[in-house]
């Protein structure tokens, strides 16, 4: 609450620069010295994020401040004190050194960086490797600089490592619940996970899909008309090809991809009439998930007789789809029938991460094929009925009626239910109880009626038998 303190928030946008603020605000309301920025004292205060005019101004020349990195001239109209840079891994490096860094430097200021890393960028070479005393191998660290502090934060202790740089230095308990912990670690793909658990600067380098074709491949089988069945469309215009892949979801939610088309040059109405007859008359496809740039592919299957709805991914971010691709190979709930689809294996395998964009695929504009399977993957469908699955497709070797082998289920499992009822009912302290009674009869009349809940200090024979 000092005078002329020059406190600035900046942020990639002016609603990402709210929590900070936000936090702020409530702090200085519950103080009592929000206050002393009201109109009646001199000063100023807003909290609009949509507009952008967030700002706390006091009558003695300190204000706090959001400004948006999308406007680069409103970062040089003060000299700041107190820098803090909200999300500071989406923001450019550009930003800092043109803009924000001679700011503070003219009144020695201090900068405050809460950010979730991406990569290994700017912020990992500007603060985190300067704030290290020693490196990796316990060394002194030629880059130190006592003016930096870091400290990273991980909710997986297996991610903690004080003497690497890349990883967490401490373990935050209880900030997720364990098995939310458990269910990221195989849904995300390695780096994606070090970074949104681990609090860490992950290395994007290597593979981007965890894909084996010795445990995700499997031989072909006949498909049921039943099942869930989705298509996967990435268009391409020529001479890009475009990719089509056919899948279906079994009753247990594996994915089985079992056709693929990879070609350029055809009409939408050839790609569809391909698709009609790969599916056969029987099976109906659940979903259609076209590409969402692809707006004049959409509008002419609408125009198809009879019209073909499609659909498209609500998150259409590539990190999304690849989180999706990683958990359901993860979970042994992707599969590819051997010979079926060689393209998209070819990508799956070929797909790597851009060392020099984190987050970013490396020529991701060439794989059409796994684009599909993105789309397909990121749309929720209901599975097929159980019930009316072959017995051979429910892990067992037995063929019967699916009808009678489930009907045959339930009541084993009425009769397990039952008998743990009556084994609870045997362990009933009241019956122990009733075998120290003196009067038989009330203890045979029990007897007969085991289901009678009747507190022992309140029954009475005799009134019972007159009733």
């Amino acid at each position: 609450m000092q005078r002329d303190f020059h406190m600035v928030i900046v942020a990639p946008t002016y609603p990402l620069g709210t929590k900070e603020f936000g936090y702020i605000w409530n702090d200085l309301n519950e103080l009592g010295y929000l206050d002393w920025a009201s109109p009646r004292n001199g000063g100023r205060a807003s909290f609009d994020p949509r507009s952008g005019n967030m700002n706390i101004e006091f009558p003695w020349g300190s204000f706090l401040k959001v400004w948006s990195a999308d406007n680069p001239k409103s970062l040089r109209a003060e000299e700041i004190d107190f820098l803090i840079l909200a999300e500071a891994s989406a923001l450019s490096p550009d930003t800092y050194e043109r803009h924000l860094q001679a700011r503070t430097a003219k009144r020695k200021g201090v900068t405050l960086v809460p950010t979730t890393p991406m990569g290994k960028n700017w912020i990992y070479d500007y603060f985190r490797i300067p704030s290290r005393q020693l490196d990796k191998n316990g060394n002194p660290n030629e880059l130190y600089d006592p003016r930096f502090w870091s400290c990273v934060v991980s909710a997986d202790p297996d991610l903690v490592n004080p003497l690497d740089w890349d990883m967490a230095d401490i373990f935050e308990p209880d900030v997720y619940d364990p098995e939310e912990v458990k269910l990221a670690k195989l849904k995300m793909s390695p780096p994606i996970y070090q970074e949104q658990f681990g609090g860490g600067f992950a290395s994007y380098a290597g593979r981007v899909l965890p894909y084996d074709p010795h445990f995700h491949r499997c031989d072909p089988f006949p498909i049921p008309d039943h099942w869930t069945h989705v298509i996967g469309w990435d268009h391409g215009s020529s001479p890009s090809d475009t990719a089509i892949l056919i899948g279906s979801y079994d009753p247990r939610g594996v994915l089985y991809w079992w056709a693929e088309l990879y070609t350029a040059g055809w009409t939408v109405q050839e790609y569809w009439a391909w698709v009609k007859r790969t599916l056969g008359p029987n099976k109906i496809p659940s979903m259609v998930a076209v590409d969402p740039s692809a707006k004049q592919v959409r509008i002419e299957l609408a125009g198809l007789r009879p019209p073909v709805a499609t659909n498209i991914p609500h998150d259409k971010q590539i990190e999304a789809g690849v989180i999706r691709l990683t958990q359901l190979m993860n979970l042994n709930q992707f599969k590819v029938f051997k010979d079926a689809c060689p393209e998209f294996e070819r990508e799956m395998m070929r797909m790597e991460w851009d060392e020099k964009n984190p987050k970013k695929i490396l020529h991701d504009d060439i794989y059409h094929a796994c684009a599909a399977a993105r789309y397909i993957t990121l749309i929720t469908v209901p599975f097929p009925d159980e019930s009316n699955e072959p017995i051979a497709f429910i892990h067992t070797d037995v063929a019967k009626n699916p009808k009678a082998y489930w009907k045959e289920q339930r009541q084993a499992k009425n009769k397990e239910y039952w008998n743990k009822v009556n084994r609870k009912f045997e362990e009933h302290k009241y019956r122990e109880e009733l075998s120290e009674l003196e009067d038989t009869v009330a203890a045979d009349i029990l007897e007969d009626l085991p289901k009678l809940e009747l507190g022992v200090a309140d029954f009475d024979p005799e009134s019972y038998w007159e009733d």
